[in-house]
């Protein structure tokens, strides 16, 4: 039995009768985001609210996450918390934002799935301030200063530099 997949035929019928739920369950997450690992179950509270034609579910869902840090390639641990909201019809149009309800039950995981891949990190970095890797030795900046000769350059500059430097030199 899918624990994601909730009855909801003692709703019917009552309106503004809700059930609440919690869950906690290990959870698939497919959403082209890269590499990361789910650490143990997702924990989902969930209301579930007949509201007349349509069933509402609101929550929250709670996932530990591994990643991997894009300034200094270490794994670090995310929480996120994602707030969740979706409404369920017998009948619903491919131009809204419903789904469908199915031999009286709803499917609580596309929802959670949707809100906890909202919330995912854009800059994966595993601290503000991380200082990342040295790109000439590999030294964790983090942990230990390196002695390598760095430039800050940027080589889209270049044009800009040459042009500058012919001014400078113009004006000697």
């Amino acid at each position: 039995m899918d624990p994601f997949k909730i009855d909801i035929s003692t709703l019917r019928g009552r309106l503004g009768e809700d059930i609440d739920l919690k869950i906690e369950e290990n959870l698939e997450i497919e959403g082209g985001l890269g590499e990361f690992k789910i650490q143990g179950p997702t924990k989902v509270q969930v209301r579930v609210e007949n509201l007349g034609e349509d069933i509402l579910a609101t929550g929250s869902a709670e996932i530990k996450i591994n990643l991997d840090c894009t300034r200094c390639l270490k794994t670090y641990e995310l929480k996120i918390v994602a707030e969740l909201s979706q409404v369920y019809t017998d009948d619903p149009s491919e131009d809204q934002d419903e789904m469908g309800i199915i031999k009286e039950k709803i499917d609580l995981q596309p929802a959670i799935e949707e809100a906890i891949l909202l919330e995912f990190p854009f800059s994966r970095v595993c601290d503000p301030n991380c200082l990342g890797i040295c790109q000439v030795c590999g030294q964790d900046l983090n942990q230990k200063k390196c002695d390598c000769k760095k430039e800050d350059f940027d080589l889209r500059l270049t044009k800009l530099l040459e042009f500058k430097d012919k001014l400078n030199s113009s004006d000697s």
